[in-house]
């Protein structure tokens, strides 16, 4: 569910070659100029620079959200929320499969990449003229002319986007991972920084969508510039049929996962206020950031590796297990602190006026632990090309996060409407995650009860870490000096007690799955090592 109401952009394109869907993925082929022995190497680098340039990015935009919650207004803030939530299922036009295909095969790519350009810019422009023609009905909608002309820019702004996606493919057929990488930093460091200069310029809520119109020239001139593309008149119809059949389907998935995040945005900006729906939007991007950061990379490596464990059923249900109860383990601090920190938190770095997303982000952060976790699962659904499950799985639980998050909306009083749509989106992500580790070890075997081993301990030593370690911070006593003091000292309490608890805790109580953890550490020491010439075992330890 990577599509968001919030400031969550596109995940940077994996570092393997992605498969068409109904085959079976491999590696990219060596060609001449990239020998077979380096491609591992190029995969791995690949890896650490576009996971290295994600963090960064990702340190950027959470530092922008922080003064930008200082400058701008709860009522801002939502309205974005409600321009993006708008824009997302416009933005599907860049998940019909251009890239994907073209990629899968890039030995003939000079054949499918001018049909390629030809149907991303076709994409393009319709989706800006959706996003135009939406413009006026949502400002007449939700009562605010601003929310039509911030929908105006981010339409005008969409055609730059799918430009890319071409010139995209080329870099991953080449391997330039490095130049990827560049562009993906450049563009994810030029949103923050812009927006925060416009937020400073008192643009207001158009701080949130001016830069991304100037983000996306700047995205298309370095990809442009370094990867050209011969466009011929001839827009090559008929193969059109070859790239949009296999998209298909990966379009519907990609709108199965905007339903969820979306609606609960939509709906408290129409039947509560703009103010709700802004306080939802920084408690989504706040939970969502341990996925962007940490796990979802991970399915770029998976994915082919358990394709590889094709015909060995047993393999496969070992690998997927073992994985996602790593995986799990090491987001469940992650995710369930901020359980106990999230108070301090957000008001030593928010503000007060923010108190209202606490509780949001408390509840959203126990359904990030269960969709983050069980990421593996989605890699094995892909590996076994089960793509129409992919999709049933995703749908299914974004309308029971869409129902469940419209109801509590309109229920309950309007002080508690944030929280009962992230209570709504939490269930859909949480049984979505469930669901996949479910759907994809029953053909081998397994099902309900490993999905279960899979997140019970982790949980539970989660919550006993958390639990821990909010008690440990209701003994600080409150400082007599300034109030941002206390909650620091809170956070400082909170951080250290759960850092060191988990841990020991983990340790005593699940030794095999501790064990597994320090062995997981070992090739990534050895990258480490391979990586820096010089390093010493200690160092990288």
């Amino acid at each position: 569910m990577n599509n968001s109401p919030a400031h969550v952009e596109l995940l940077p394109p994996t570092v393997l070659a992605p498969a068409p869907l109904g085959e079976l993925p491999e590696l990219i082929e060596p060609t001449p100029a990239q020998p077979a022995q380096g491609l591992g190497r190029a995969a791995a680098m690949g890896f650490v620079l576009m996971s290295g340039q994600s963090i960064l990015t990702r340190v950027l935009s959470f530092g922008s959200q922080i003064v930008l919650a200082h400058l701008l207004t709860q009522a801002q803030f939502g309205l974005y929320g409600l321009a993006i939530s708008i824009v997302n299922y416009a933005n599907l036009s860049q998940q019909v499969g251009v890239r994907e295909i073209l990629v899968s095969r890039q030995k003939r790519m000079h054949v499918w990449a001018n049909a390629g350009f030809w149907i991303a810019a076709a994409t393009g422009v319709l989706s800006m003229l959706l996003i135009l023609g939406a413009a006026p009905i949502a400002g007449w909608f939700y009562g605010d002319r601003t929310l039509t002309w911030m929908l105006v820019v981010l339409g005008v702004s969409q055609p730059a986007y799918n430009m890319t996606l071409v010139q995209e493919a080329k870099l991953q057929s080449h391997l330039r991972f490095r130049y990827i990488a560049l562009c993906q930093f450049v563009w994810g460091a030029l949103m923050p920084l812009l927006q925060l200069l416009f937020a400073l310029a008192k643009f207001g809520a158009y701080a949130f969508v001016l830069p991304r119109l100037l983000a996306g020239l700047v995205r298309w001139w370095m990809f442009e510039r370094s990867e050209p593309i011969v466009i011929r008149r001839d827009w090559q119809l008929r193969r059109w049929k070859y790239i949009l059949g296999p998209g298909f389907t990966l379009l519907l998935t990609s709108l199965a996962y905007t339903i969820g995040p979306s609606v609960p945005a939509l709906m408290l900006g129409r039947y509560v206020s703009k103010e709700a729906t802004g306080c939802f939007t920084l408690a989504f991007n706040l939970s969502l950031q341990v996925i962007m950061l940490l796990s979802v990379q991970i399915d770029s490596v998976l994915f082919p590796t358990l394709g590889k464990m094709e015909g060995e059923p047993a393999r496969q249900r070992d690998a997927l297990l073992r994985s996602s109860r790593a995986l799990t383990a090491v987001m469940a601090p992650i995710c369930l602190l901020p359980i106990a920190a999230a108070e301090p938190l957000v008001l030593l770095v928010f503000g007060q006026k923010w108190t209202p997303a606490i509780e949001a982000l408390q509840i959203m952060s126990i359904g990030m632990l269960a969709t983050g976790g069980f990421i593996p699962a989605l890699s094995l659904l892909q590996a076994q090309r089960r793509f129409k499950d992919k999709l049933a799985i995703a749908l299914l639980w974004a309308l029971v996060s869409a129902a469940a998050s419209i109801a509590g909306i309109l229920l309950v009083p309007a002080q508690d409407a944030v929280s009962a749509a992230a209570i709504g989106l939490s269930i859909g992500y949480f049984g979505y995650g469930f669901d996949n580790c479910v759907s994809a070890t029953r053909p081998l075997g397994g099902g309900f009860r490993d999905a279960v081993r899979v997140i019970a301990m982790p949980l539970l030593v989660g919550a006993l870490a958390t639990g821990l370690a909010w008690w440990a911070s209701t003994l600080v006593p409150a400082a007599h000096g300034p109030r941002w003091l206390w909650h620091a000292e809170r956070l400082a309490v909170i951080g250290a007690v759960g850092g060191i608890a988990y841990p020991v805790l983990l340790r005593v109580m699940a030794p095999v799955l501790w064990a597994d953890l320090m062995r997981a550490g070992e090739p990534i020491i050895r990258r480490i090592r391979a990586m820096v010439p010089g390093l010493r075992t200690e160092d990288a330890t």
